[in-house]
């Protein structure tokens, strides 16, 4: 039997685009299929696993040969190397940048400091003097909730963009690593780049 590579002891064969693949149609994951696994025509497909199993309405997307998708990551992978054009990390590092991201939501985080102490100061005002003071403290509650969830969002994509980034120049290492074109598909250099 033969196989296709090993990745830290466990064999990788079939299993090298299993879960890296999202089909653009519907947002579903790629299975893998073999057609004819005894004939001499044995084909390996992958195919949106919603196609088969969608409830509603089923993926029209079609099936891609397993072989088509090795070929095409070789030669992009080749193409890099060949251009050694992997000194990007200046031009990702510009559009990653989060520091007027992280400006903004330490504004934020003052502005929500600020607004929680005058919903303090309404509670205490009111308990104080019996007075009623329901529209402030209304008023006060929904505008820290707006911006409390805007801050919740730009923490998310701060988060995002610094891990993008450290997978970009993690992804740059692994390349510079090979120096020199593929022969052929390799499963175990596609597995370490594409799980960076």
């Amino acid at each position: 039997m033969k196989r296709s590579g090993k990745q830290h002891g466990k064999r990788t064969d079939g299993l090298v685009f299993i879960g890296k693949i999202k089909c653009a149609n519907c947002g579903g994951t790629f299975s893998r299929f073999v057609w004819y696994s005894t004939d001499k025509y044995k084909i390996i497909v992958l195919y949106c696993y919603d196609r088969y199993t969608g409830k509603n309405k089923r993926c029209q997307t079609e099936n891609l040969r397993e072989e088509d998708i090795k070929d095409l990551c070789f030669k992009e992978i080749n193409s890099l190397l060949v251009k050694k054009d992997f000194d990007v990390m200046d031009e990702i590092r510009e559009v990653l940048d989060t520091t007027a991201l992280k400006k903004k939501y330490y504004k934020l985080s003052y502005e929500l400091e600020a607004i929680s102490s005058q919903i303090e100061d309404v509670v205490k005002r009111s308990a104080r003097t019996a007075e009623h003071t329901t529209d402030k403290y209304d008023t006060l509650v929904k505008e820290y909730e707006k911006k409390r969830k805007e801050s919740i969002e730009l923490s998310n994509r701060i988060k995002d963009m610094e891990e993008r980034l450290f997978r970009a120049e993690d992804f740059t290492k692994e390349l510079r690593k090979l120096n020199k074109p593929l022969k052929k598909f390799d499963d175990e250099i596609f597995i370490r780049l594409s799980t960076i």
